[in-house]
């Protein structure tokens, strides 16, 4: 039997694509499990709906007026980013400095938050939503509630007729401890977070050192 490849990210598709363009996988699970396509189609979504996610922005302004807030909807993303021809990461977002509401339902919510207290604290007013602290960073991701990359994997395993013991999960960062533990294999590179590495005895090389690849190469390529 083949082996499905698949990458499963925090990033916005759109942070993602020169990632994917390299690897070209078969399924890409982006924006913290909110989105993932097969082939390049949609095979699930997870979206705030658009009075919350305005709602949510409304919240973002009125702690920061400056702040940075990403949107990633299906098609784009929009940035109140006066530099975004200069940004490696989203040179094709929208400029939008939402002073005008949106008029759709977004996938997610990236928002520059001073402290983790007020970043809940807002989180707390919208149940229908979860919140993702970033690693070492003062930003935050807002989704839908139940929304996580563990889920998109479940429903894209189960499309596809795939049981989660048969999938292999490498992760670094807090939104990866969930499918490092549920599915079959939970892979830790070397320079995880502690909570990551406390969840797994498996482990690859570090994530800037090509260990993921190497941990493939010698223990599904080789045999």
């Amino acid at each position: 039997r083949s082996i499905i490849t698949a990458v499963a990210t925090r990033r916005l598709e759109v942070e993602a694509q020169r990632f994917i363009d390299i690897l070209r996988p078969d399924i890409v699970i982006s924006n913290d499990g909110a989105l993932a396509r097969h082939n390049r189609g949609i095979i699930y979504k997870s979206e705030i709906d658009v009075d919350t996610a305005n709602q949510l922005i409304a919240a973002f302004m009125k702690h920061n007026k400056l702040a940075d807030i990403i949107v990633s909807t299906e098609e784009t993303c929009y940035w109140n980013s006066l530099n975004i021809s200069e940004s490696p990461d989203r040179p094709t977002a929208e400029y939008n400095d939402y002073s005008i509401p949106l008029d759709r339902s977004v996938i997610k919510i990236v928002a520059e938050i001073s402290d983790r207290d007020t970043a809940f604290l807002i989180s707390g007013r919208f149940p229908q939503c979860r919140v993702i602290p970033y690693w070492r960073i003062n930003r935050y991701s807002y989704l839908s509630e139940g929304t996580s990359k563990i889920n998109a994997i479940r429903i894209t395993a189960s499309r596809l007729g795939i049981d989660l013991a048969e999938v292999a999960a490498f992760g670094d960062d807090y939104n990866d401890i969930e499918m490092l533990t549920e599915c079959g294999l939970g892979v830790a590179v070397a320079n995880a977070i502690e909570p990551v590495l406390l969840t797994t005895v498996n482990r690859a090389g570090r994530n800037d050192e090509d260990g993921v690849a190497l941990y493939i190469e010698e223990h599904f390529l080789t045999h």
